[in-house]
């Protein structure tokens, strides 16, 4: 069985970034804009170099949103990541936590999930000095990143080795390469035709956020199928 890990934080931190840079593709769309990823993006990370293969998925920004429905999705979605996950990258600023990392701290900490804090943005050494003083929320070992300079990434990489290790998954990249057999399926179509309810109802379960708005999937959305 392959290992979860999932990328959590508040919105427009880094996630998609941290994310596209781990698996080494362009899959979740960066933007400055809030909640640019809606759905939880999934990647199955073959790494040959530390010979681990485990899930990587990228979630929503956890927010308060009790009024606005779309948001309270995009919520209710990234808690229900945290419950299925077996580590968890807490994305945060490297020099900051706002009230909304508080409310995400307190979040994980009552979820009992191991957890990596990925302190993000450290672009030079002073700024990965200074990201240290994350230890200070207690949830775990502290990495600092800067994908856009792709500094950090080896060290969390063997950070997410190294626990997955010792929380027993043995799951080597040789025995997960893909098999070139698997058929290839993109559902297509102008918005809100219905290709996110065509999805779930094809997987068995809820993958994207179906809602009466265009535009509500940004990101493709993989998933693997087995039937018969």
């Amino acid at each position: 069985m392959l290992a979860r890990v999932t990328i959590i934080g508040r919105p427009n931190v880094g996630k998609s970034s941290l994310f596209n840079s781990l698996t080494g593709h362009r899959i979740a769309i960066v933007s400055d804009i809030e909640n640019t990823t809606r759905d939880i993006i999934e990647y199955k990370i073959i790494d040959e170099e530390r010979d681990i293969s485990y899930i990587l998925a990228d979630s929503g920004g956890i927010v308060e949103a009790d009024n606005e429905t779309l948001l309270s999705d995009v919520k209710l979605r990234a808690d229900a990541a945290i419950e299925s996950s077996d580590v968890i990258l807490f994305v945060l600023e490297y020099d900051r936590v706002t009230e909304f990392d508080e409310h995400i701290a307190k979040r994980l900490r009552r979820s009992g999930k191991t957890i990596i804090v990925v302190a993000n943005k450290a672009d030079n050494d002073k700024r990965a000095l200074e990201s240290y003083n994350l230890m200070e929320l207690g949830l775990g070992e502290v990495i600092p990143t800067s994908p856009m300079q792709s500094r950090g990434l080896q060290g969390l990489q063997d950070a997410i080795k190294r626990t997955l290790r010792e929380k027993g998954f043995e799951t080597t990249a040789q025995n997960e390469q893909e098999n070139p057999n698997i058929l290839k399926l993109a559902i297509i179509g102008r918005p809100n035709v219905g290709k996110s309810s065509l999805v779930n109802a094809i997987s068995g379960e809820t993958r994207s956020i179906v809602k009466d708005m265009p535009g509500t999937t940004r990101d493709a959305i993989d998933t693997i199928i087995e039937f018969q």
